[in-house]
């Protein structure tokens, strides 16, 4: 089982600057519960949310109502720029390279 939480704890370095934490929950009950629920307030422990590049924008603007809708968070929601290609590039060329 230990390995298995140790695969739950690894971040990878695109993610290193989030501050980010992970709770694990096993259950001793032999009934095996599967919810633990606490309160929390969003807006002191989260300080925005970050959506994955891939998405659409349509699909972006459902989940960002949806989430001020349901968990009535104000904070900042958009999609990441990670894996954006550019919008633009230039490249330069050398005159004296030969083709």
């Amino acid at each position: 089982m230990a390995s298995i939480v140790k695969t739950l704890t690894i971040e990878r370095s695109a993610f290193s600057h989030e501050k980010e934490v992970r709770l694990i929950y096993q259950s001793d009950s032999p009934q095996g519960d599967s919810v633990l629920k606490c309160t929390v307030d969003l807006h002191i422990m989260v300080d925005q949310v970050m959506m994955h590049t891939q998405l659409r924008q349509d699909e972006v603007d459902g989940l960002k109502g949806r989430i001020r809708k349901y968990l009535s968070y104000k904070g900042c929601v958009k999609r990441s720029l990670l894996y954006a290609l550019p919008t633009r590039f230039s490249l330069k060329i050398p005159y004296d390279v030969v083709f």
